[in-house]
């Protein structure tokens, strides 16, 4: 068995990638490599409702994939670690690097 420091990062990125695992929180993170987006932007993109959308956005802050900042009545997210953004962008090359988001 790992010692207990490799088994806390090992979990720690086994909680990140669980929660990529789902189509609609891996586009919305690979929607942010480049840069923050309010629901509305994101929205518009991928085309399903406010609520869905907020929901996905929930689990990737609580999961600490993502923080956000409020800006008048807007809120903004961005991935707060730049290790995901190498993660997704690494996957989007391999996997679908014609795609447009």
């Amino acid at each position: 068995m790992a010692n207990n420091k490799v088994f806390e990062k090992a979990k720690d990125i086994s909680d990140i990638l669980s929660c990529l695992a789902s189509p609609t929180r891996l586009i919305i993170t690979c929607m942010l490599i480049d840069g923050e987006k309010n629901v509305t932007e994101i929205l518009e993109k991928i085309g399903t409702t406010k609520g869905n959308i907020s929901q996905h956005l929930k689990i990737l802050t609580l999961h600490r994939v993502l923080e956000n900042r409020r800006e008048g009545n807007k809120i903004f997210y961005y991935i707060k670690d730049k290790r995901i953004i190498s993660i997704v962008s690494n996957l989007k090359k391999l996997y679908c690097p014609d795609l447009k988001i």
